[in-house]
């Protein structure tokens, strides 16, 4: 059996290829994007909520605001945990999806091979190297966009609500940020 060089280059070319597997699921994948994005928003707004609760609840004394406390948090749990669902939904069928249309490729280009080829190489390997690598190839393509449009729009966010709160502490917070701030290091 041949030993496979795990130290190679990103190639561009090979990850266009893989996105062309995802465009059947480009409207499901746009839907998990913006759910991302609305539960990206409510992951960055739950702290300001939490917030109110205690400066106009606990530190006023105001206990006849608590029921209305509770039924905002409670609304919005209820609509991430919806969300959340639709998420996992989305994010499902198009993993799912790229999985099969991967696999199917690989096994027309397996069909294609020279006899020689399986002589080499033993036919677990491949099924085992086959299975793997399309899941964890579906499973990047995915889950990984998912989290970098999650991640950017709850830095976004909670950038844009912090400065709405409070410009000064927001600016000295975001000034810790790389790439946001000075020359930290430099005197």
């Amino acid at each position: 059996m041949e030993e496979i060089d795990t130290k190679q280059t990103i190639k561009l070319s090979l990850w266009r290829e893989l996105f062309k597997f995802a465009l059947p699921y480009k409207k499901d994948f746009a839907w998990l994007c913006a759910i991302m994005a609305f539960i990206a928003a409510v992951d960055a707004f739950q702290p300001f909520l939490t917030g109110w609760a205690v400066d106009n609840i606990a530190i006023a004394g105001r206990l006849d605001r608590l029921p209305l406390f509770i039924v905002m948090y409670g609304s919005l749990m209820v609509f991430q945990a919806f969300s959340i669902k639709r998420f996992h939904d989305f994010g499902g069928r198009v993993e799912m999806g790229m999985n099969y249309g991967i696999r199917a490729a690989a096994f027309k280009k397996l069909q294609e091979l020279s006899f020689s080829y399986y002589d080499r190489t033993s036919a677990g390997w491949i099924t085992a190297r086959l299975t793997s690598d399309v899941g964890r190839i579906a499973d990047i393509i995915t889950w990984g966009m998912v989290d970098l449009v999650w991640g950017l729009f709850m830095m976004l966010l909670s950038a844009i609500l912090m400065l709405a709160t409070n410009l000064r502490l927001g600016l000295i917070a975001l000034s810790a940020v790389p790439g946001c701030g000075g020359d930290v290091g430099t005197q």
